[in-house]
């Protein structure tokens, strides 16, 4: 049994400042998790893509000759390796690594931190915590409450026929290990430290962003029908049609890092459906992507792991 760090509620945000509210009494609580060093991801450098995935530009940028930015699949910020070349323009990464950020320095901040995951300005020696009195008291890193949240999802609505947006099932939550009576004495800590929140909109924008980069990698810009590009970059709610989840409960943890494929084309649809699994090692949950649509000439590639 899991002590529950927090009680109340976990707050889902979106980019409008829009509140909604999930009660944490519905939250999925995983085993503590152990100091465990991420795994290595392998390397891998895909073809150029020639042209930004996401708008078309042949161009980085008005007036600059550099070539088109180097797409990570998974972002560096979380040990991404798998590279796809000049693919992106420079409005177009702008766009994306906004929402990578969103995620990355929010709710995955302190596992990325528990882990030393890469960071381009390296790792400070105290983090705040926010609390639920409205302090905020900065924290050692080493005695920093470090917990692993992930939403899970009902299948994608475009898929099962529902008009809403794909709805939140469950909130995943694993706690690692940190001493309670040291929090207590070196900072005044009792009772609920944090209010969690998530941002599901940059979230759902950061899966999809690495549906579609993944998909273009794996097939070719050409070879099939995208859906996901005018969705990332025009901030509508629309994506959450797309973004989904699997199984009702994660598998067991595996010794990848992050593990990412395309699933065997359906004789039911032509939907290209892309399986994420970020943090694989830590028995998360599996998303569904719909990053498009089948063309009769594609060929389903061999699937990957990471």
């Amino acid at each position: 049994m899991v002590e529950k760090f927090f009680s109340g509620n976990i707050e889902l945000s979106d980019d409008k400042g829009r509140v909604s509210v999930a009660s944490s009494e519905n939250a999925m609580y995983g085993a503590p998790q152990q100091n465990r060093p991420p795994p290595i991801m392998p390397a891998r450098v895909y073809p150029p893509a020639c042209r930004c995935i996401y708008c078309g530009s042949e161009r980085y940028s008005t007036g600059k000759t550099r070539v088109r930015g180097t797409e990570h699949i998974v972002a560096n910020g979380l040990n991404g390796t798998w590279l796809l070349p000049e693919a992106s323009c420079q409005r177009c990464e702008r766009i994306t690594c906004k929402d990578e950020a969103k995620v990355l320095r929010g709710f995955m901040h302190g596992i990325r931190l528990k882990g030393r995951f890469k960071t381009n300005s390296g790792w400070p020696d105290e983090l705040p915590l926010f609390l639920s009195d409205g302090r905020k008291v900065k924290v050692h890193i080493d005695d920093y409450l470090y917990n692993l949240m992930l939403l899970d999802f009902e299948a994608p609505s475009i898929l099962t026929g529902a008009e809403e947006g794909t709805a939140v099932r469950n909130v995943l939550m694993s706690v690692h290990e940190f001493d309670w009576e040291k929090l207590a004495a070196k900072y005044g800590i009792f009772g609920n430290p944090i209010t969690p929140r998530v941002d599901q909109e940059a979230f759902n924008r950061v899966l999809a962003k690495i549906a579609h980069a993944y998909t273009v990698a794996e097939l070719g810009l050409d070879n099939f029908e995208a859906v996901l590009p005018s969705r990332i970059l025009d901030r509508t709610d629309a994506l959450r049609r797309y973004v989904g989840g699997g199984a009702e409960y994660p598998p067991p943890a595996s010794d990848n890092l992050h593990e990412v494929e395309i699933e065997p084309r359906s004789p039911d649809h032509d939907w290209i459906i892309v399986r994420i699994r970020l943090l694989a090692y830590y028995a998360t949950p599996i998303y569904r992507v719909v990053s498009g649509r089948w063309l009769d000439q594609t060929e389903a590639p061999t699937n990957s792991e990471g």
